[in-house]
């Protein structure tokens, strides 16, 4: 399907936020934990499927897989996540970010046994956004300096605000993620020096691709982008 673009404008200046408050609806995660093999689809029984948020290891969802690695959680509501399985005898695997605006099911992720030859070469390495052997929690730091404030609109075609939409800081899963409130606005706070791309996501639409905010004291960016109702951009 076409992608045409929506409005986003950013701008590093201080602003207002008013009450708003969207009503909380689970979303469903699914997926399958599977031995990797090119013979034969093997799942991996009674492993631990964890969603736990992305600072802290308390969790926020979790679920065991069936006889056939089959899983299925549900989080309390949209927001911005890591997943992270562990089994006895296989390579703790998790991936460190995972937007969730609606429900998901999630490519198989792979269990290597611990006694696998191919464990130790792949241990704390990151395939397809999964690290596998080590803890993926978010290792970069939270700026040290004033952080720079970037606000801005996520709106549709038509001009129409996306309530709740997910944005965030790609590449960067220390910074928190941010929601957009009843108009679309949002706000998010960036270190005040290095790159930054901002990404975001909404229910019906396809994630959206990185744009760069506005340096450090620049005037508001007017620029817009316009896509129609299966594509959302920055």
């Amino acid at each position: 399907m076409a992608a045409s673009p929506t409005p986003l404008r950013l701008a590093a200046v201080l602003f207002v936020v008013l009450p708003f408050t969207l009503t909380a609806e689970p979303i469903h995660v699914s997926g399958r934990v599977q031995i990797p093999s090119a013979e034969t689809v093997q799942g991996v029984s009674g492993a631990l499927v964890e969603l736990l948020p992305q600072a802290g290891e308390a969790p926020v969802a979790t679920a065991k897989t069936d006889t056939a690695g089959f899983f299925e959680l549900a989080a309390p509501e949209s927001g911005c996540f890591r997943v992270r399985m562990r089994a006895a005898g296989y390579l703790t695997v998790e991936n460190p970010f995972l937007p969730l605006v609606e429900d998901t099911h999630l490519p198989r992720i792979l269990a290597f046994s611990a006694s696998d030859p191919r464990a130790q070469g792949i241990a704390g390495q990151a395939f397809d956004g999964w690290v596998f052997g080590a803890q993926a929690s978010p290792t970069v730091p939270p700026p040290q300096s004033v952080p720079r404030l970037v606000r801005g609109k996520v709106s549709n075609l038509k001009n129409a605000p996306a309530p709740g939409a997910l944005v965030w800081s790609d590449g960067s899963p220390a910074i928190p993620c941010v929601k957009a409130g009843a108009e679309g606005a949002f706000e998010i706070r960036l270190p005040a020096s290095g790159a930054a791309r901002l990404r975001a996501a909404a229910a019906g639409y396809l994630p959206s691709e990185p744009r760069e905010p506005p340096p450090p004291g620049a005037k508001p960016d007017r620029k817009s982008t316009r896509l129609n109702s299966s594509h959302i951009t920055i």
